[in-house]
């Protein structure tokens, strides 16, 4: 049973249908390479200066701003002066954020579209192996090899499958020297690095603005595939991602909020009624219990607000603050230091 009218997955996400085709370019593909920044222009800088000694075809890098304080995107145009800056005059999340940036990229007539986590770096042939696998018409997204920031040499993505409740990520923990570099279509996406054909947006949409932030990767997935479209799996794209050493990683406070309801409202909108009662399940069995445990483990209560937000938000959502409200609440006070001291 699939999404209603009512909950079309597409419906929030930004029509993008009304921009003018892009030209194709006898020197190679244009690429759209997109950041966020949320007050975290250190990370922002880092990643931006590793994708500009990845490009080896046309780019246009564009730093989104969700409503940063002054000297966060003052740090920004000093740092990068070639960036297209889009600003937003307030905090639209990861998903609204970011289709700010894919109407812009659009509107410019790139070909290809990168949407990237602000603290990872990118290998020096990371745009030039894209390039490659989008020769093949068929292909309507691309996922790279996530790798660990800390651990380089540590697989945390290779492919994978994916279904409404549960997702398995292949060679997670694999060092990848042991693992050959095979490319192949796959079932999601990498979170951190996803990456579109322009085309493939502007056919389906954005990212779902009522998920805000967390999950977007497994819904756009579902519905990619959904619409008969591919994803490939480019294991010479290499990034390297810090993830949970930054404010919005997994495991911190804010997924105790969006994890839980996001998981749960995929689950609603691509799930038939068996595997709605199954992600029901899973959260009580798995989800709620590993939030716990965080905040017993890190003596920090802001999960136990998170996980209650989480589920009060299914009984009446007009009892939880919004979404970015939550968001901010949910940094916590050393997130919040850190960034004031441009960390």
């Amino acid at each position: 049973m699939g999404p209603t009218e009512e909950d079309d997955p597409a419906r929030d996400g930004g029509n993008f249908s009304r921009t003018k085709e892009p030209a194709v370019l006898p020197d190679g593909p244009v690429f759209g390479l997109l950041l966020l920044n949320w007050n975290d222009h250190i990370n922002v800088v880092n990643c931006a200066e590793s994708l500009l000694r990845s490009v080896h075809a046309p780019a246009r890098l564009y730093v989104v701003d969700n409503g940063s304080r002054p000297e966060s995107t003052g740090y920004i145009r000093a740092h990068l002066g070639s960036a297209i800056l889009v600003e937003n005059r307030r905090n639209l999340g990861f998903c609204g954020g970011f289709n700010a940036g894919i109407r812009r990229a659009i509107e410019d007539n790139v070909d290809i579209i990168c949407v990237l986590n602000s603290d990872l770096r990118v290998g020096p042939d990371f745009l030039q192996a894209l390039a490659e696998a989008f020769l093949d018409q068929g292909i309507a997204a691309a996922a790279p090899i996530e790798l660990d920031y800390f651990e380089p040499d540590k697989i945390l993505f290779a492919g994978g499958r994916l279904d409404p409740v549960l997702n398995r990520r292949e060679g997670y923990g694999v060092q990848a020297s042991e693992t050959p570099g095979t490319p192949r279509d796959t079932r999601m996406l990498c979170g951190p690095a996803m990456v579109f054909r322009a085309t493939t947006l502007r056919t389906l949409g954005g990212f779902d603005e009522r998920l805000f932030f967390g999950g977007e990767d497994h819904e756009m997935a579902l519905r990619i595939l959904r619409a008969g479209m591919r994803i490939r799996y480019v294991p010479t794209a290499k990034v390297w991602h810090k993830g949970g050493f930054t404010g919005g990683g997994a495991g911190t406070p804010l997924m105790a909020f969006f994890g839980i309801r996001n998981y749960l409202l995929v689950a609603r909108w691509y799930g038939s009624a068996i595997q709605k009662i199954a992600a029901w399940g899973m959260t009580v069995a798995v989800r709620i219990p590993r939030i716990l445990l965080q905040a017993v483990l890190k003596r920090n209560t802001l999960y136990l607000k998170g996980l209650k937000w989480s589920l009060t938000w299914f009984v009446n959502p007009r009892l939880v603050p919004s979404d970015a409200e939550v968001a901010e609440a949910l940094v916590g006070p050393g997130r919040r230091a850190s960034r004031r001291a441009g960390s």
